[in-house]
Parts: structure tokens; sequence; C-alpha cells
């Protein structure tokens, strides 16, 4: 039996027909349902955040484009403003948020929307949004000024519950976003501009639970900010402030900053000449502050600032002061720690902020000597512990701890400790400290500019010194252990740029007046001074300690203030005869040119009477 062959297939027109019929019915059908779902979705989109706003907010965009099959919707040249008749009907009614917002995007994008979740269960379920470029405009108006009588206090949950029964996002990520922060007091308004911002929020839920749950904040799992290359001026225009990398995460509780930088408008003589007295002049750098274990949901609502640890890395401050300035007749006690902490605006509880690697200066120009000295402490480490301006911690403990360890012009180990009683009204504190072996002469790039005093020769085995203090005294004792100290006094120049030694007052002081070691070679014991420090209004806290140690370390040296009068004395007397000398060889010089010129008149008349004798004869 033979098998038949089978005939080729071939389409005929009426197939084709068919077929293309079909196909344009199917590709009209799906722009007809792109489009309405275009429109279908716009229209959701608009009445969602309306409805979601309570009317004063609404939504445009120039194009939308919708994937059903992914169930991803991107949106174009987005704007999110106010509806201004809504907006003038809660003004008039005082029901208003002391925050109002403007923005536009490039580009958003909501991915992976379950569609048929949100239109029968009336829940928003979106795996991710995507906001590219964002501008937010973010206004703060005081509610003193319209009279907010009845604010409005709802939950989320509570604002979307008449159209939504929740709301979920697995993830929010914000690129490249500009914030314009507008402060609007009465008078003035004032704009602070932050460019270079990613916010990235994980699992946002707003439904009936999520508000109790304390695992969130602002109904969110993480809220991480990041933001690059962040710089302003101060209110006064006198510094500026330049922070590399700000970052913070709401899961991790903490914040962190990488590379802060306060730079002055100007060198440091022509800083002071901005002001009319006495003015610190600060720069500093620091790579790393981290704050740690934040109580992110205390901040947000009781508006305190909780957390464990504030940890500086890599600091290093330079402060200067020009003492040819008039000084300032303000009273500084506000920078003594203490009472600078009760005047914080923020209620804080740090219980410890601590500091390593770091490096602190201090200059003065100087007047007398026409010459700018420094000291300067490096390799610094420290803590603070109990940071705090809050009134129940202060119940359980009113006093902060400090401890800091650094090496003094690069010198001696320096090592001391502070006690602050935070509820006292005149900031008592306590403090001690020692310093290691050392040479001395290492101190004089800050003793001859600011001292006139010149170490020649000395060798610091070790420096103890403890006392105490408020805003009005600073008091206690110190004892050196030093050897073969020799000194010289210095004076300024008139004619050369140098400093020149007063030989005959430091050949003094050094046989007569210091004391060139303690304990002396004879077997006495070792001496130990004391010293009491009345504190002028213009002092400053650091100021008040120094001049109280400076005190006890000249009286220990042998230069205590009955030394340093005797010396006042001798240079006065060693002042007038020279001037005495001056006048003696004044004298001199006139007599000799009394007596000069009258052997010369002789001279001439004996000359001329010679002269007329040859003429007679």
């Amino acid at each position: 039996m033979t098998k038949k062959s089978k005939k080729p297939f071939f389409l005929s027109w009426r197939h084709i027909t068919i077929f293309s019929v079909c196909l344009i019915t199917l590709i009209g059908s799906g722009i007809y349902l792109n489009l309405y779902a275009k429109k279908i979705l716009s229209k959701l989109i608009k009445e969602t955040i309306s409805k979601s706003t309570n009317h004063l907010y609404h939504i445009d965009f120039k194009n939308i484009k919708f994937n059903p099959i992914a169930g991803n919707i991107s949106l174009s040249q987005v704007t999110f403003k106010l509806d201004t008749p809504t907006y003038k009907k809660m003004v008039a009614q005082k029901v208003l948020s002391e925050y109002t917002f403007v923005s536009q995007a490039d580009r958003l994008e909501l991915k992976h929307i379950h569609l048929l979740k949100a239109y029968f269960k009336r829940s928003i379920d979106i795996q991710s949004i995507l906001i590219d470029k964002p501008i937010l405009n973010m206004a703060h108006q005081d509610p003193s000024s319209f009279e907010c009588t009845t604010p409005d206090h709802r939950t989320a949950y509570q604002r979307i519950s008449k159209h939504w029964k929740s709301i979920q996002v697995g993830e929010i990520d914000v690129q490249g976003m500009t914030i314009r922060y507008i402060d609007q007091p009465i008078k003035k308004s004032k704009i602070t501009t932050i460019k270079n911002t990613d916010i990235k929020i994980s699992d946002l839920l707003i439904d009936s639970l999520s508000h109790h749950d304390q695992t969130r904040l602002y109904y969110t799992k993480d809220i991480s900010v990041n933001i690059q290359h962040y710089r302003y001026e101060t209110d006064d225009q006198t510094y500026t402030i330049q922070l590399d990398e700000v970052s913070g995460s709401t899961s991790k509780q903490e914040a962190k900053i990488i590379g802060l930088h306060i730079i002055p408008i100007c060198p440091e003589m022509e800083f002071s000449a901005l002001f009319k007295e006495q003015k610190d002049r600060y720069e500093m750098t620091t790579d790393e502050i981290t704050l740690s274990k934040i109580d992110y949901h205390l901040l947000n609502t009781t508006r305190r600032l909780s957390a464990s640890t504030l940890a500086i890395s890599g600091a290093d401050m330079a402060i200067f002061l020009n003492r040819a300035m008039p000084r300032a007749n303000a009273d500084r006690t506000e920078n003594y720690p203490s009472l600078a902490l009760k005047k914080w605006t923020i209620d804080t509880q740090i219980d410890t902020i601590k500091w390593t690697d770091s490096k602190i200066s201090y200059s003065e120009y100087n007047p007398k000597s026409q010459r700018r000295g420094t000291i300067f402490f490096g390799r610094v480490n420290g803590s603070l512990n109990n940071v705090t301006n809050n009134a129940l911690a202060l119940q359980r403990n009113q006093f902060c701890n400090a401890t800091a360890t650094g090496f003094i012009m690069d010198g001696g180990k320096l090592h001391v400790k502070f006690q602050f009683d935070l509820l006292d009204p005149k900031a008592t504190f306590t403090f001690s400290g020692n310093l290691g072996p050392m040479n001395a002469r290492v101190l004089n790039p800050a003793l001859k500019p600011l001292a006139l005093i010149k170490v020649r020769k000395g060798l610091v085995e070790g420096i103890d010194f403890d006392g105490k203090g408020n805003t009005e005294t600073c008091s206690g004792k110190l004892t050196a252990k030093y050897a073969q100290l020799r000194i010289s006094l210095l004076k300024k120049d008139l004619i050369n740029p140098k400093l020149k030694r007063q030989a005959l007052a430091s050949m003094y002081t050094n046989i007569l007046v210091i004391r060139s070691e303690n304990p002396s070679n004879d077997g006495n014991l070792l001496h130990a001074s004391t010293f009491f420090f009345k504190r002028p209004i213009y002092a400053s806290f650091f100021n008040t300690i120094w001049k109280g140690i400076a005190m006890g370390l000249m009286d220990n040296i042998g230069l205590g203030t009955a030394a340093q009068q005797q010396l006042k004395n001798l240079s006065i007397r060693m002042q007038q005869q020279k001037v005495e000398h001056q006048i003696r060889y004044m004298n001199r010089m006139k007599h000799r040119m009394e007596r000069r010129n009258l052997r010369d008149s002789l001279k001439l008349k004996a000359q001329s009477g010679l002269t007329d004798l040859k003429k007679t004869q």
C-alpha cells in the first residue's frame, strides 16, 4: 500500500485577511486599553494625593508610561504643589500645619504595583519607588504668627482611612535631591539650601496598627540619609562651615559627619580688624564625628536628644586672639562648660563624648613684643561623661567628669581631670593634673613673644597641680620638680627687629631671684606653691585656669608676685640709672665741647698775637 504524499500548506488570502484583522484588533485594543489605563491611573494618582492630604496638595505630570504586565508606572516632569483655594480656606479656619511643601522631580518610577489589590481591597502595595533629582521647597511658618488654635493631630492612617485600608511600599529611593528650607518669620525669610542629598526609605507601612509599632519611625523600618559636599556661611558671614559628607540611619541609630571644616573668612590679623574689640578666631577640621545610639523616637516625639556616644577623631583646632585690640566689656562666663550646656536650646543627654588623635593650639599677638606666640597640645585623647541639661538626669547625677591626655609642644605628656557641677549657678569645678619630664626650652615659642622670657637651660622632671574654681575665682596648689634652670629676660629693641636680652636684669634674676632647681641640692624640702586668681569679667574659662596655674608656676620657680615687683623696681631703677647716665654723659660731652672751644679760642688768639708781633718787627 502506497502512502499518500502530503501537499504543501499555503496561506490563502482569506487566512491572511483574518489574521491581519485579528492582529490589528489586538493591537488596537491594547493601545486603547493602555490609553484608557493611563487615563484611569492618572486620575487615580491625582485623587489619591488629593484625598490623602485633605485636598491641600495636588500632583501633576507631563507624561505617564504604564506596563500592565510588570505593574510599572513611570511619570516624567512631576510637580507637587499646594492647592491655593484649600490653603486659604485652612488659614481662615486656623487649621494649618507648621510646614508646607512644594516639589518637582524629573522622573518618578513606581515598580511592581498590585493594581487588583488596590482596586478590590483598597490597599496600595508597591515594591519600590524611585524619585530622580527632585527639588523640595519646605517652608516653616511660626504657629504663633497665624494663631493656629486647632492643629490637625490625626495619624497618617486616620487621614487616609476613608479612602484606603493600607499603604505599603518596600523601598523609596530618592536620588540627587535639592532641599530649600525657608524659615518664614514675620520680618524676613531665611533660606537654607542643601544639595546632593540621597534618601533611602525601607518598608513604609501605613495601616491601623503601624502607628503603634515601636520598631518604626514615621511608619518606616529605616530612613537613611546621605548628603555630599554641604557648605554654608554663618549669620555674621565671618565663617564658612563645610561638611564633606553627612549620613544617618534610623535603624542603625547613628549620625555621622566625615570631614568637618570651620573656615574663617580671612587670616588672623585681618580677622581681628573686623571687630572693634578682642574676638577669638577659630579654625577647625575633623576627620570624623559619629553620634551613636540615638533615640530617634524620643527626638521625634519630645524634641529630646538622647544618645550614647559622640566620638570625634582627628580634630585640629586653632584659636587666635589679638591682644592689641581693646578688651571686650562683656562677661565671658557664657563659655563655662556647665553654663553653656544650660543655655543649649535642645534638651540633651549624651552619656559620653570622646575624642582621639586631636590637636589644639592657642596663639596670641602681644603688642609689647609685636610678635605672635603659640602653645599647642598634640596627640590629644580624652572623654567627657554625663553631658546633659535634662532636669531628671541632673537629679540623678549633677556632675560631669572629664579626662584628657596630650603632649605639650611635642614634649612632656600632660594628663588632666575636671569635674563640673552642672547645677551650680556659679559653675563650680575642680581640676587636677600632672606634666611628665621634658626639656623646658620647648616652651620658648610661647614664652618669648608672650612673656618676654627665654629659657636658656632647664630640665623639667614633673609638675603636679590641683585646684577649684567658679565664675569668680580660681585657686589651688602646684609643685614643680626641675633642675638647672636658667632664663633670659627680653625686651623689644626699638632699632633691631629681634628681641633684645637684658643682660644685667637676666644675671640678677638667675643669681638672686629664681630657684635654679626644686628640690634644691642642699637637701631642702620640695617647694610647693599656692595660687589664687580673681577672674576679671573678660577672662574665659580656660584663660582663668591658665592664669591660676601660671601664677603657681611662676611662684614655684621664684618669680612670684613679690619677685616680679622686685624685678619691676629693678627695671625702673636701671632705667633711671640709664637716664641719669645719659644725662651725665651729655653733660660731660657738653663740658668737653666747652673746653675744646675755649682751647681753640685761646689758640686762635695766641696765633693772632704772634702775627701782630711779627708785623710790628
